[in-house]
């Protein structure tokens, strides 16, 4: 078993699907339960004693400031934010990554036990679906990831953005994130990279939770309808 040492948040995409909210606000920094998305995240990571918690900004990324002083976090800036997808996010915080929880910071965790203080392994956090989603679709064998449909999941587990990664595994991830990678993959997810480009590289097991355990917006029509729920 590994210690779950860090938390890497990734925030810094402009959120265009949630415009005209994001033409005001940074995506992460959208409020649910009138709390910003991130500061959810943030508090659940601190109750899960993961206290070392970096997020990467770029759009906006003067609006984040303020989470140093309110929760000690620590704030990594990409420049590439607007030129490569967020390959270049996980690209600019490599050399932080030990034993890592990694995830997108435009989520909502809505079950504490989400967030794991020890792994004996590198995988994704999933649910199971027998209904045709517009999602990432996991192939699984005896808990096992062994491959990953982008276009669609059904019948299937539906790949959520909270990962954990062994040091071992992240020690691969430096490896490979190296500039000329990066250049050539600059259209990528960094998710990619253990599920598509070097899958070989990687034994992936699935951490399996419920539907709706952990929430991710993704269009107005879902950032509306959770707020009117809580309303």
């Amino acid at each position: 078993m590994e210690h779950v040492k860090n938390a890497i948040i990734l925030a810094a995409g402009q959120g265009t699907r949630l415009r005209p909210y994001t033409d005001i606000t940074a995506k992460s920094l959208l409020k649910v339960h009138g709390k910003p998305m991130i500061e959810n995240i943030i508090e659940h990571l601190y109750a899960g004693h993961i206290y070392d918690v970096t997020i990467v900004t770029g759009y906006m990324h003067e609006k984040f400031e303020y989470l140093k002083e309110k929760y000690g976090v620590n704030l990594v800036y990409n420049d590439k934010y607007m030129t490569m997808n967020n390959i270049s996010s996980l690209y600019a915080v490599k050399d932080l990554l030990s034993t890592t929880l990694i995830m997108d910071g435009d989520q909502i965790i809505n079950k504490q036990e989400l967030v794991r203080s020890y792994i004996h392994c590198s995988g994704y956090t999933c649910y199971w679906t027998t209904k045709r989603k517009n999602e990432w679709g996991l192939s699984t064998y005896f808990g096992r990831i062994v491959g990953c449909n982008r276009e669609y999941a059904e019948f299937a587990y539906v790949l959520q953005s909270m990962s954990y990664w062994t040091e071992e595994d992240t020690a691969k991830l430096k490896t490979i994130l190296t500039e000329e990678f990066l250049q050539a993959h600059s259209d990528k997810y960094w998710d990619d990279i253990a599920l598509f480009i070097e899958r070989d590289q990687f034994k992936l097991n699935t951490f399996i939770v419920n539907e709706g355990d952990l929430q991710e917006i993704d269009t107005i029509e879902e950032y509306e309808e959770i707020n009117n729920e809580t309303n």
